[in-house]
């Protein structure tokens, strides 16, 4: 009789010490850019999962989920390098990213868009001011 007691207060305190160490809580914060502003749009993601949220206009976040002490959160942003966080208890993290650095010469622009240099497949043309002034075009698509 005892035994069965003893082992269902032990079940019971395993099950609600798990639940402590993996509770549902709010993880807030805000990501600016290394000039202090806020940065829209940036994706917040929980490592290893879908958990995740996007940035307001303000650059404030809220991921309500059950998160891990030791889970990471990644933060990314076109243009911009992406950082992991550890969570460590914190419910809290604000985070600056930085730009990402490209060389010009990465760089190509065409038509519908940008591309890396590396990426492009097409054959391409280069046109210098001395070529436009050559021409009298009367709208622009025809220089």
């Amino acid at each position: 009789m005892y035994h069965k007691l003893f082992l269902c207060t032990f079940i019971g305190l395993i099950v609600s010490l798990s639940a402590v160490a993996q509770q549902q809580q709010n993880i807030q914060g805000r990501v600016i850019d290394s000039a202090g502003e806020p940065i829209p749009g940036v994706s917040v993601i929980l490592k290893g999962t879908t958990l995740g949220a996007i940035t307001n206009i303000d650059g404030n976040y809220t991921i309500q989920a059950e998160v891990p002490e030791d889970g990471i959160l990644v933060f990314s942003f076109i243009g911009m390098e992406t950082q992991e966080q550890v969570i460590a208890g914190r419910v809290q993290i604000n985070v600056t990213l930085q730009e990402k650095v490209l060389g010009l010469d990465e760089v190509i622009v065409v038509g519908y868009g940008v591309q890396k240099k590396s990426v492009v497949t097409a054959s391409i043309s280069k046109v210098s001011a001395n070529d436009l002034e050559k021409v009298a075009p009367v709208r622009i698509d025809n220089a």
